[in-house]
């Protein structure tokens, strides 16, 4: 900060000059811009009526958007249809503190029009006196285990041989409709039995 000491008479004298140290605060600024942007896992912030306001490269390739396209954005413009309603609950209830965080799955329309699914965690940067400043987003693609997951349940439900799924302790935990079929119960019903309460005494 720079000033001008002067005379009784308003005459220029000299210039005071005021130098605060921001050493660290830089080295800190540098640190972050280096984690954010070279991070394993896209990693957004959010303005308080959820626009971008950064977003790293992780993420933008997620969407499929370049960076600075990204930026002023809102989030519900990249959010499924099925998912909008809890993209917009979960930042008031940030706000209000009825969470510190908030963590689940959530589909995003990538540019060209496919669905990616994500698991964000979202949580509030708040400033020393508590006021809220952004939203911090960090979202892990899990597309691929989504896909493959669809596949088996797929292939488990559309299989033409009975197919259970069976915890440690003999206890059925899934089963498809064809086991089903065979020995006449509703999934609801067989589905917590004990595996052998269904099998006959001689086996």
């Amino acid at each position: 900060t720079v000033s001008v000491a002067r005379d009784p008479t308003g005459q220029p004298l000299y210039f005071i000059a005021v130098v605060e140290d921001i050493t660290g605060r830089k080295e800190i600024e540098s640190r972050f811009e280096l984690t954010f942007n070279h991070a394993a896992v896209a990693m957004v912030l959010s303005t308080l009526d959820a626009r971008y306001l950064q977003v790293n490269r992780k993420f933008a390739d997620m969407v499929g958007y370049p960076p600075e396209e990204l930026i002023g954005k809102s989030s519900l413009s990249l959010a499924h249809a099925d998912d909008q309603l809890d993209v917009a609950e979960f930042p008031q209830k940030l706000l209000s503190g009825e969470l510190d965080s908030v963590t689940g799955e959530r589909r995003y329309i990538h540019r060209s029009g496919r669905v990616i699914w994500g698991s964000r965690t979202l949580s509030l940067a708040r400033s020393a006196a508590g006021e809220p400043l952004y939203f911090i987003g960090v979202v892990e693609d899990i597309t691929g285990r989504k896909e493959r997951e669809e596949r088996y349940r797929a292939m488990f439900e559309n299989a033409a041989v009975g197919i259970t799924r069976v915890s440690l302790d003999g206890v059925l935990v899934d089963v498809n409709q064809k086991f089903c079929d065979m020995l006449g119960y509703t999934r609801d019903e067989v589905i917590g039995k004990a595996i052998k309460d269904i099998t006959h005494p001689d086996d």
